[in-house]
């Protein structure tokens, strides 16, 4: 992608550069977070009868509980306990079945040693059947620039459930040990202590894919060298069992896929898979086989597809990553497969701290569509973007703190809704109406 000179002066104006974007500034702020003592929580992939959750806390001596709006109690199906040695922090996984759509349950966490209840989050299952669904999209969560406001506007929005498109951790930024296991494993879990939707009394199940920090370092790709440790460490902090959602099914790498109605949703590693630079590979961005993967769940499913990566897919920026920038063979080679399913798509992104909706012309697929980039949840800003930042298919945008809520109908292979960028206090920045049902 070529920079003209206007376009480069604005950066130079600013002060911008990619390693500037890339930094973060720790000297004013000191690692000065409020960090809780308290169980973190997070609901995981649920269908109508079962659900899963990962609770972070210090505890070896947890026992959970599940209650009706009877006051019935019941056990989990089963409980699991990861730790790694020398860290203070452990994950239970609690995993449940038996459940009814509709029902208002209660988790109840109890110290075994006491039998004090330390903590009792609400929650219910989700219909997988609805061909009308409403969810929230966020990345970018620093958790040194925490803001609870946002993560209590998202919840009272009560989305059927959140999909965390990248960067919900920033292992690469502030102290602790060397990069490698240990060091993947207490960042999670120091951030795990701070973010608000953590702690959130009602519970909204989440699934989740990665981006650059939250995989390891910045813009890295299949060469991290702790690849396989940094798979393991995002699977143990989230709560991702197939077997507790029958809606859902594992990929290639953390990749995932999740259908709701009519809707399918691939969430997909740009990471485990990627090539670094601007390569010519055929399969430099998902791996033959996640591609493939990929195009046979489009090819047999009958209605629209999301497709979710971490990195934008169309824009090009001349310090972020993008598919189409960076890996422009795989790119045209998709575009091709996509013009033959019928299936129609819609993409979803993050990473580039400024949220946007990109309407992508129906030369490339054959139908108009869109990609909608949702960042960031609360992390650096970018002076001046996106309008500073060239994008001709942009048709809404916002350099606030966000996250995106859509509501989605699916028609035919395609659907319609609403997307809205969201910030605290009820504050909407944008509202656009989209539709892919038609030609």
């Amino acid at each position: 992608m070529k920079l003209d000179r206007r376009e480069f002066l604005k950066w130079s104006s600013l002060g911008l550069s990619a390693a500037g974007i890339s930094s973060h500034a720790f000297a004013d702020k000191a690692y000065r977070v409020e960090r809780r003592d308290s169980p973190s929580i997070l609901q995981g992939a649920t269908d109508q009868t079962m659900t899963q959750f990962s609770v972070v806390h210090h505890s070896k001596n947890l026992n959970f509980l599940i209650k009706d709006s009877t006051g019935r109690t019941k056990l989990p199906d089963a409980v699991y306990e990861m730790q790694r040695p020398g860290l203070e922090k452990m994950i239970y996984k609690v995993l449940c079945s038996g459940l009814q759509l509709g029902e208002d349950y209660e988790l109840l966490v109890i110290e075994e040693s006491t039998q004090d209840v330390i903590d009792t989050r609400t929650f219910s299952t989700l219909d997988t059947t609805s061909d009308q669904l409403r969810f929230a999209i966020c990345s970018c969560m620093d958790e040194f620039k925490h803001s609870p406001h946002i993560w209590k506007d998202l919840v009272l929005q009560a989305p059927d459930f959140i999909l965390f498109v990248g960067d919900s951790t920033y292992v690469d930024y502030g102290p602790g040990p060397e990069m490698g296991p240990d060091r993947l494993w207490q960042r999670f879990a120091e951030a795990r202590s701070v973010l608000d939707i953590y702690f959130s009394q009602k519970l909204i199940p989440l699934l989740a894919i990665w981006d650059d920090h939250d995989f390891g370092k910045n813009d890295s790709g299949k060469e991290f060298p702790f690849l396989k440790e940094s798979q393991e460490n995002f699977l143990s902090f989230f709560a991702l069992d197939e077997g507790y959602a029958s809606c859902m099914a594992r990929g290639p790498g953390v990749s995932s896929s999740l259908r709701l109605g009519r809707q399918q949703f691939l969430l997909m590693d740009d990471r485990s898979f990627r090539v670094a630079g601007f390569s010519k590979e055929r399969y430099a961005h998902w791996g033959q086989e996640q591609e493939e993967w990929m195009i046979e769940r489009l090819t047999e499913h009958i209605g629209p597809s999301w497709i979710i990566n971490g990195s934008q897919i169309f824009p090009q920026m001349i310090f972020k990553q993008s598919y189409s920038g960076e890996h422009p063979v795989q790119f045209a080679a998709l575009k091709e497969h996509l013009r033959q399913i019928p299936s129609k798509v819609i993409f979803i992104s993050g990473d580039v701290h400024f949220s946007e909706i990109s309407r992508i012309e129906s030369e490339a697929f054959g139908y108009s569509t869109y990609e909608f980039t949702s960042s960031s949840i609360h992390s650096q800003k970018i002076p001046g973007a996106p309008g500073i930042i060239k994008n001709p298919r942009r048709v809404a945008s916002t350099g606030k703190n966000n996250y995106l809520l859509v509501s989605s109908h699916s028609i035919g292979n395609g659907c319609r809704g609403l997307v809205e960028s969201r910030s605290p206090n009820d504050k909407i920045n944008f509202s656009y109406s989209f539709d892919t049902s038609e030609l």
